[in-house]
């Protein structure tokens, strides 16, 4: 069973300033945040000529307000993957005008340069809650090993076996922008570690207009990739990987 995450979503098209802080001073940096509108369906086998019909059993088109608690979840970690942290704050996701807004901000903005450069951030004091990293402590950080970014990964509370995901997205421009679409395991663990249990990663790419690869080969905005991760190591048979253009 995979529910599926969707790290940094938008219901409509939208160009952002975006801070970054390098050294002593903030450059702008124009970002699109991507649009993404969700439908998940079942496809049920009909034995009358074994045809197949599709039942939608998931959708949201961000048009209630506020993020649908009963469609998704946040996760909850002061360690995520890279240099972020992971986080339910309003300033992070939220909805306006029938739009997902999903937002890096940055970290010494909103607890200090003191506390973010020496303090601890606990993500059960901050939120009430953790979400565990597959290996790693994800509910703790201190000093150094602050994360200087804050952003948000949703998770839909919709599981599905078989069926077909549908999504539209436009995905957005800015160095060292990582946005993903992946169907992740309801139980991480049921078959081991990971990769064991699996995880389709229906899209990766990089926000980067200027990113190649020492072979010549582009790595930055102008290139997907998908992958299907299994097995029991991370190179290897284990793992299956499409890239496009």
């Amino acid at each position: 069973l995979f529910s599926s995450t969707l790290k940094i979503i938008r219901h409509k098209p939208l160009t952002i300033f975006f801070d970054t802080k390098q050294q002593s001073y903030r450059r702008q940096v124009a970002m699109e945040i991507p649009t993404v509108s969700v439908a998940v369906c079942v496809l049920l086998l009909s034995l009358v000529g074994c045809s197949f019909s599709a039942t939608t059993v998931f959708h949201d088109d961000f048009n209630g307000g506020n993020i649908d608690g009963n469609k998704w979840k946040h996760d909850k970690k002061t360690s995520g993957l890279g240099f972020e942290m992971y986080t339910p704050e309003h300033q992070n996701s939220y909805v306006r005008n029938g739009q997902l807004f999903i937002c890096p901000t940055f970290t010494e903005d909103r607890f200090g340069a003191d506390r973010f450069a020496h303090g601890s951030l606990d993500a059960r004091e901050l939120w009430g809650a953790c979400d565990p990293n597959w290996g790693g402590d994800s509910c703790h950080t201190q000093g150094h090993k602050n994360r200087p970014i804050m952003s948000a990964t949703l998770r839909s509370k919709t599981h599905i076996k078989y069926g077909r995901v549908e999504v539209r997205a436009k995905l957005p421009i800015g160095d060292w922008i990582w946005p993903g679409i992946w169907m992740m395991p309801t139980e991480p663990g049921h078959y081991g570690g990971w990769p064991k249990s699996g995880e389709i990663d229906m899209l990766e790419t990089a926000g980067n207009l200027n990113l190649h690869h020492p072979n010549g080969r582009s790595l930055g905005v102008d290139m997907d990739q998908a992958h299907i991760h299994y097995g029991n190591a991370r190179t290897g048979d284990g793992h299956a990987r499409h890239e496009g253009q």
